[in-house]
């Protein structure tokens, strides 16, 4: 009788542990889960895509003050900023560091 309740108890396992039922590594579990956005930011995919151009596009004449010499070492490229607003997600501030360079 104790020998058919191991058995028993061991299938179990072995049908939760092939159907991935029991706890994975976190390693594992974050490789698979997608980055969570920062509160108030929008991802905008596909990078350089209709939806990031039209942001792009509303936020950049918004921009009034203008910027020093200094603060255009710390800007990103639009590239960068693309593909960061489609895998992170991106504020209205991320935008602005690209909008008019010159202005």
């Amino acid at each position: 009788m104790l020998h058919r309740s191991m058995l028993v108890l061991f299938a179990f396992f072995a049908v939760f542990q092939s159907l991935g039922i029991l706890v994975q590594s976190s390693s594992i579990v974050r490789d698979i889960r997608q980055p969570k956005p920062k509160p108030g930011s929008l991802k905008l995919c596909p990078p350089g895509g209709r939806s990031f151009l039209d942001a792009f596009n509303l936020i950049c004449p918004m921009r009034r003050r203008r910027r020093s010499i200094g603060e255009f070492e710390d800007s990103s490229s639009l590239g960068n900023t693309m593909h960061k607003c489609c895998e992170e997600g991106c504020q209205f501030s991320d935008i602005f560091t690209i909008c008019n360079p010159f202005g």
